[in-house]
């Protein structure tokens, strides 16, 4: 979701109706069906992620969120992993 956000910012430059074209953006992700395909998108999620962790989650502390958020890098290098084999 939040390589959506920012790709969706980088071709509009705005953030209005945010969800609309986030949708649209997501939807365009989904169609990725081959490896090579599905590498780039997983690329996508972490670099947000790798430029996104100072946006920390309600209720959660800047160190949870930072654990989760290499929990999940951790997770999509695994699957990147898998795709190449």
């Amino acid at each position: 979701m939040t390589a959506s956000l920012i790709e969706d910012y980088q071709e509009s430059g705005s953030l209005d109706n945010i969800f609309g074209k986030m949708k649209r953006v997501q939807q365009e992700r989904l169609k990725a069906d081959t490896p090579s395909e599905i590498s780039v998108e997983i690329n996508k999620d972490i670099f947000a992620l790798n430029n996104n962790f100072n946006a920390v989650l309600p209720g959660m502390t800047k160190e949870e969120n930072q654990r989760l958020n290499n929990k999940a890098k951790d997770f999509l290098f695994e699957i990147l992993q898998d795709i190449k084999v």
